[in-house]
Parts: structure tokens; C-alpha cells; sequence
């Protein structure tokens, strides 16, 4: 799915690295977008994005689902 684009602002989630549990989270920009094999899956490609998390103040890749679109009207 492409549903992002590079310069959007998105809300990150960081999970443990053995179960799907949240140990932090934030806001960020992404800065680039790549198309990646999932081995995983039967789903051909899948788009990974690296992203400028401000409450990191560093890059970090991430793939769906663990960004969303950052919808600041809450």
C-alpha cells in the first residue's frame, strides 16, 4: 500500500522487538521512502519509510502498520 508520501508528518509507534507491545511512540516527518521483498508475507512488495522522529531527534525506519497519518485537528 501507498498511502504515504516523503515531507508528510506521521505518528511512529516503537515496539518490543519479540511482542507487539508499544514502548514509545511520537510524531516525525518522512525524509524517504524504499520498496522491500517481505519474505514474511505472500504480499509482494511493501514500501518501508524513514522518518525524522522529533521526540528522537534521529532517523528511524518503519513500516506499516506502525506509522498512521498524523491528523492534528484532535
Amino acid at each position: 500500500m501507498n498511502k504515504f508520501k516523503v515531507g508528510e508528518m506521521v505518528k511512529w509507534y516503537l515496539t518490543y522487538a519479540d511482542v507487539n507491545i508499544v514502548k514509545d511512540s511520537g510524531i516525525g516527518v518522512i525524509i524517504k521512502k524504499e520498496m522491500i521483498q517481505n519474505p514474511y508475507s505472500h504480499v509482494d512488495n511493501q514500501h518501508k519509510y524513514e522518518i525524522f522522529c522529533n521526540k528522537l531527534n534521529q532517523k528511524q525506519w518503519f513500516v506499516e502498520p506502525y506509522i498512521e497519518k498524523f491528523n492534528m485537528e484532535k
